[in-house]
């Protein structure tokens, strides 16, 4: 799930161990923590590691309720974690609605080419071709020198390739 320095690491288990920072602690300790962003998205972030993703959502939303102007940074992380969360169900629709509204309510952020790149990524997953290639091909006008523009023409290549034919199907044999 990522890297973590070994100090922080170590910091962390000791913390668990005395049940600082576990699941239930943090549930115990949002009633006095309900308006802090910081707090809720990683609420939000260990429910999700545990599968228990519309408790999840739910922080995920509170998030950008308590923060809509994205003052502490976390409210476009929380709009890209409740995209996550759409994706695990497989409601790509939800998916793409999350990361747009990510985009469009920052589209100069720091997440906005993110945003925008799960846009056509979830387009594609939820079969919506004709989508994904233009949000592909937006992305590569937008952010030409961007982190993922190799992806995004990848995509683009393989989207608008003609499916392949099976012998005994069309052309000459």
């Amino acid at each position: 799930m990522g890297f973590i320095r070994t100090s922080e690491f170590v910091a962390t288990v000791d913390d668990y161990q005395k049940g600082i920072g576990t699941l239930g602690s943090m549930l115990a300790e949002e009633k006095d923590k309900s308006s802090d962003p910081v707090f809720l998205n990683k609420l939000g972030g260990r429910l999700m590691s545990w599968n228990r993703l519309d408790e999840a959502d739910a922080r995920f939303a509170s998030v950008v309720k308590v923060d809509p102007e994205n003052m502490s940074g976390e409210a476009d992380d929380a709009l890209l974690d409740r995209a996550w969360v759409c994706r695990k169900k497989e409601n790509w629709d939800c998916a793409v609605a999350n990361a747009k509204d990510c985009y469009n309510r920052w589209p100069s952020g720091e997440k906005a080419s993110e945003a925008w790149v799960y846009v056509a990524y979830y387009s594609e997953k939820g079969g919506k071709k004709d989508d994904a290639i233009a949000a592909y091909k937006q992305y590569l006008k937008k952010w030409p020198e961007g982190e993922d523009v190799e992806f995004a023409k990848e995509q683009i290549a393989k989207l608008e390739a003609p499916p392949a034919t099976t012998p005994g199907q069309g052309g000459s044999q």
